[in-house]
Order: C-alpha cells, then sequence, then structure tokens
C-alpha cells in the first residue's frame, strides 16, 4: 500500500463553527467522522435506542414517538444541570456520565467541487448528447455491439453483471480485470501456487455455469489491479482497449466494515480515481468507441440519515455521522466520480445500490458468501461481549440489548419481478448527478 496516495479527510471536508459558521483550522482525524467517536455507547443511550425501535415497531408513529424521546432527553439534560449544581461539577460532564449525553460546537460540511459559476444542467446534456452519439455508433446493422471492461468480477455484484452480460446480445465482449491469486498452505504458509488471471476467470466462469463455450468465448480475463495507475494493465492489452472498449464498469471495492481508514480510502478512493482516468484517457483516445463509465457505488455515501430522506442531487455530510470507514470512503469516491464528470467531461453515471443479499425469492446469491459476513460477524463480535462482560450487570446489560439487535437478517420478496433478465435486479434504479439532472442514457443498464 503506497501510504502517500492516502489524502487526509479534510481534502475533502471541512469543521465548521456552529455558532460563528466559520471555517474551523482544527486538525481532525478519519475517526472523528464516525458515530461511535460520538457516542460513548452509554447503558441509558443503548437502551433508549432499543426502545426507540420497539415502540416505532409497535405504534407505526415514528415523528410521534421520536418526539416523546426528544422530550426525554431535554428532560435528562434539566435533571444533570440538577444534579451538576448541588454536587459542584460540569453539567456537561454529569449529563455524559448519567446519560450519555453530548453536545456538540460544530459540524462537518464536504468542500465545494468545482466553481459556483458552473453550470451543471449544460454539461450534463452535453455528456449525455455526446453519450447517444456514441452510443448510435457502436450498432452494427441496427443492433448494438458493446464491449465492456469490468472491474470487481470476483465480487458478489460482479458476479451478477457477468451472468447478465452472458445472455444479452449487446454485450458482445467483457473483459474482467482480475489479479493472480497466490494460494498458500495454511500452516506453513508457503506458496502452493499461483493461479493466473485467466485460470482465476476459468475458476469463475465454472462457478457461475458459464463455462460452456457457446457462452465462455463473449469472456475475457486480463491482469490488473485497481490501486495501481492505468489499472496496472500491461502496455499491449491497454493500447488495444482504447480502441475497443465502449463501456467501463467499476464496481471493484473492499467492503469490508472493520478495514482501517487507510486500506479502505486506498481499494475505494484510489480505485476509483484510477479507473475514472483510466475512462478518460480511453475517451480522448483519436480512434475512441467510448460511450460512457459506469460506476457502482452504495446508498450509503449518504451516512445515517434519521431525519430526512437522502437526496439524489447532492452529497451532504450526514448529521448523524458515518457508521465506519467503508461509508466514509465510498461517499470520497463519488466525490471524485461526480468531479471527473463536471469538471473533466468524464461520460459517467453513478447508481447507488442498498443492501444486496441476493435475488429476493430465492436467495440466489452467485454462491458468494461474503454478502452474509457483516451480520454474522456482529452477531459474534456481541455473543463474545456478552460471555466477557457476564457479572457486570450494566455492561452484561448493553452487550444483551446489541445481541438482540443483531438478530435481524433484511430480506424483500418485492424485489422478484420475472420480466426482469434474469429474473432479478439487484441496483436500485436511482442515478446521482449534480444539479438535479439526469446522467443517465441508453445502453447503461444491464437490466430493465
Amino acid at each position: 500500500m503506497n501510504k502517500n496516495q492516502v489524502q487526509k479527510p479534510s481534502y475533502y471536508i471541512e469543521k465548521v463553527s456552529l455558532v460563528t459558521g466559520e471555517v474551523l483550522s482544527d486538525d481532525f482525524g478519519p475517526e472523528e467522522l464516525l458515530v461511535r467517536d460520538h457516542r460513548d455507547f452509554h447503558i441509558v443511550e443503548t437502551y433508549a435506542r432499543h426502545l426507540t425501535s420497539v415502540f416505532i415497531e409497535a405504534t407505526g408513529d415514528e415523528k410521534r414517538v421520536k418526539a416523546a424521546f426528544k422530550k426525554a432527553r431535554n428532560l435528562g439534560k434539566t435533571t444533570a444541570d440538577m444534579v451538576a449544581k448541588v454536587a459542584g461539577k460540569e453539567p456537561e460532564k454529569v449529563a455524559q456520565k448519567l446519560f450519555g449525553l453530548k453536545d456538540r460546537e460544530f459540524f462537518f460540511r464536504y468542500k465545494p467541487r468545482w466553481s459556483e459559476d458552473t453550470d451543471v444542467g449544460q454539461v450534463l446534456k452535453k455528456l449525455n448528447d455526446e453519450a447517444r452519439e456514441a452510443l448510435d455508433r457502436t450498432r452494427v446493422n441496427g443492433q448494438m455491439q458493446l464491449r465492456v471492461l469490468l472491474t470487481g468480477g470476483t465480487g458478489f455484484v460482479g458476479k451478477e453483471l457477468m451472468w447478465q452480460a452472458a445472455t444479452m446480445p449487446e454485450i458482445a465482449e467483457m473483459v474482467v480485470l482480475i489479479r493472480p491469486k497466490t494460494i498458500r498452505d495454511r500452516q506453513t504458509k508457503e506458496v502452493i501456487k499461483v493461479l493466473s488471471p485467466e485460470e482465476r476467470g476459468q475458476e469463475l466462469l465454472k462457478q457461475l455455469w458459464l463455462d460452456d463455450p457457446g457462452i465462455a468465448h463473449k469472456f475475457r480475463f486480463i491482469a490488473g489491479d485497481i490501486e495501481q495507475p492505468r489499472l496496472g494493465v500491461a502496455d499491449e492489452d491497454f493500447e488495444e482497449l482504447c480502441v475497443s472498449l465502449t463501456n467501463v464498469i467499476h464496481c471493484a471495492a473492499s467492503v469490508a466494515f472493520d478495514d482501517p481508514y487507510e486500506e479502505s480510502f486506498m481499494a475505494n478512493v484510489v480505485g476509483s480515481r484510477n479507473a475514472l482516468a483510466f475512462s478518460r484517457t480511453i475517451q480522448e483516445h483519436k480512434q475512441s468507441k467510448f460511450v460512457s463509465h459506469l460506476s457502482i457505488e452504495t446508498s450509503y455515501i449518504h451516512g445515517r440519515q434519521t431525519h430526512q430522506e437522502a437526496r439524489e442531487d447532492e452529497i451532504v455530510f450526514p448529521r448523524n455521522f458515518y457508521n465506519n470507514y467503508y461509508e466514509l470512503t465510498k461517499a470520497m469516491a463519488s466525490l471524485e466520480t461526480e468531479e471527473a464528470m463536471i469538471k473533466d467531461g468524464l461520460r459517467v453515471v453513478q447508481l447507488c445500490p442498498a443492501i444486496v443479499v441476493g435475488e429476493g425469492r430465492t436467495g440466489n446469491n452467485r454462491g458468494d458468501l461474503k454478502v452474509v459476513n457483516a451480520p454474522v460477524n456482529a452477531f459474534g463480535r456481541a455473543y463474545q461481549e456478552l460471555k466477557e462482560r457476564r457479572g457486570k450487570f450494566m455492561e452484561w446489560s448493553k452487550a444483551k440489548v446489541l445481541t438482540q439487535m443483531t438478530n435481524i437478517f433484511p430480506g424483500d420478496r418485492t424485489q422478484y419481478h420475472p420480466r426482469r433478465l434474469g429474473g432479478r435486479r439487484h441496483s436500485s434504479s436511482f442515478v446521482r448527478s449534480p444539479g438535479g439532472g439526469s446522467a443517465d442514457s441508453p445502453g447503461h443498464r444491464l437490466s430493465n
């Protein structure tokens, strides 16, 4: 990992005084942007949040329940003030000790990424017109013939895209970027063998049941690494791709919720930058057939939204912060993607899926087990906490509540639609674009 490429959050975010509205010069670390840094997991707060969920589910009146708990919070502050006067202590410290209540005198916001004078609507119109013209040029005897580069093909979403592309006549070829894989002995850690991109690709096709010669010929696997400039693609491959590719789909990312900031930044932000630069070079090539770049982001770039719906036309730093560095760095990557579109003229679309766990009715997830790791690991950590803290009533009670909260697994049968290609649609259909306009154009979606 090249730590020189990891930038501080202050490159994207600024700290602002709630009192004066001035930008504060205080330095801040990535940990201050996560909710855990602003919550001490006090037992009273833990129970209050749990009870809030219980009452909302029981009454169906979320607004009224939250208003009631807000009054309870204010009562807690009043009680803390009275106790502080009697004890001769600072009210804020008493409130935090008794009820876990904290007050902030600042907030965070994203820095502007381009001039206010930029006519975003005009930029988007120009890019859409260019994309339609480029798409029309891909037609052969009236049929689109797209040649697509895919990053993240070994991941959950990437596998689904491959499976859908296999049956789409519009996709003439899919080039999958993939790294060699080193297999080591579990005990000695000695290298047993190294699988080439082609070997890994053939294994992937077998896993997806796409190894029939009539289908497999559509896929090609080349070596690359999203954390390297130009995606680590060899010169010979790159020259050929410059004159043949019509689309780039970037869905490679680190989805580990517990990765440190530096690792998440390299995979999600630096990886996105390199993919965007790759597409921009191809788009500007004299013999380019390039149509557009598709960036798969996540709806969690909006962080913890509890008071209002997230906006499609703007990323606003969440009032309730981010849950982890995955969400934070994906938001940063989305800002990089927006900037590449508005400032650099790259034809790009962003799709922001929510939680993806498999086809809604059957649960088919193409054999990928990583999508269930998060809830399983959360339960495991909570259970371990429960075992370690037995005997301390307050801590034990808190761990028990956390364990109960992890016994929830999402499922949505309404996602099934037999008329959609492959009988499923994992990504949400909204497209983020600044200025409120749609950045979508024909041929960008692999399923409808």
